[in-house]
């Protein structure tokens, strides 16, 4: 699962200790120490992980459907739109959602036709408008169809 850097927002105190609040709906709070580099630096950074999150989870080749859906904890503002990505697939929507996080949409065909059963880990790319590359990683099932028995 790929990593991305959110600078401190606000300090604690004389202890030198900054708080640092996480992107996205989640309350995510963390108190980190400041980066030392000769000597006692005035910038914390944190890491987070990008997590992403597939719709559908499930996904059926043989049935249609519009969409795959991704949903990221990253704030839309800080990608560049342009450059999100699926296993290589351009997104052909991106949007914020009520978070403000970053949502990308998927032609379904186009992801349907790089998975094969039982299952498919596929890889979100982007660059961040700072320039720094991310990347996060969800695993879905994949049938070839549904078998639905029939009673008889």
């Amino acid at each position: 699962m790929g990593t991305r850097v959110l600078s401190s927002i606000g300090a604690l105190g004389a202890l030198g200790l900054l708080l640092v609040i996480g992107a996205g709906c989640a309350d995510s709070q963390a108190v980190v120490s400041p980066f030392e580099a000769d000597g006692i630096s005035e910038r914390a950074e944190a890491e987070t992980a990008l997590e992403i999150q597939i719709s559908p989870q499930t996904l059926v080749i043989a049935t249609p459907g519009p969409w795959v859906t991704v949903h990221t904890n990253v704030p839309y503002s800080d990608v560049a739109a342009s450059t999100v990505e699926l296993e290589g697939i351009p997104a052909s929507s991106t949007f914020a959602d009520d978070c403000g996080d970053l949502v990308a949409k998927f032609v379904r065909d186009e992801i349907c036709a790089i998975v094969a059963p039982p299952e498919a880990t596929l890889t979100l790319t982007a660059e961040m408008a700072d320039g720094e590359f991310i990347s996060g990683s969800d695993t879905i099932v994949v049938f070839e169809r549904l078998n639905i028995a029939s009673p008889h």
